[in-house]
């Protein structure tokens, strides 16, 4: 399949492809070819049959391994420490990046009250301390 653009025809276009070849697409493509009857790959697949035995226990042993399948609380109970860790490291990496954030802001204004205090005291402090 060719996609390309054209501006100069959008009326054939749109005859041809409808609204979408409207846009300036052009679609183009090319009739399927049937393989060589001479070509040993072609002949090979083309008399390749399956056979499969019969297991007459298919149907059961598929059953069965329905029912062996564990319930939410048995997926649960089986992966209890793990979903257990990742939770605990989920709140203790949220923890730490509060306590982070928390601390930058704690700073951040601690900086600006010293600058109020001192530019109350003496003005003068004031304009060397803001840039």
């Amino acid at each position: 399949m060719f996609t390309g653009y054209n501006r100069e025809h959008p009326e054939t276009l749109k005859k041809k492809f409808g609204g979408f070849s409207a846009a300036g697409f052009i679609v183009s493509t090319q009739a399927m070819h049937p393989p060589d009857p001479c070509d040993p790959l072609s002949r090979t697949l083309a008399s390749w049959r399956v056979s499969p035995p019969s297991d007459p226990n298919f149907r059961p042993l598929v059953w069965q391994r329905i029912r062996s399948r564990s319930s939410w609380g048995g997926y649960v109970r089986a992966h209890l420490v793990g979903w257990s860790v990742a939770a605990a490291f989920a709140v203790v990496a949220a923890g730490w990046t509060g306590h982070t954030v928390a601390q930058a802001n704690l700073d951040a204004r601690r900086e600006q009250m010293v600058v109020s205090y001192l530019g109350n005291l003496d003005p003068r402090v004031l304009a060397k301390l803001r840039p």
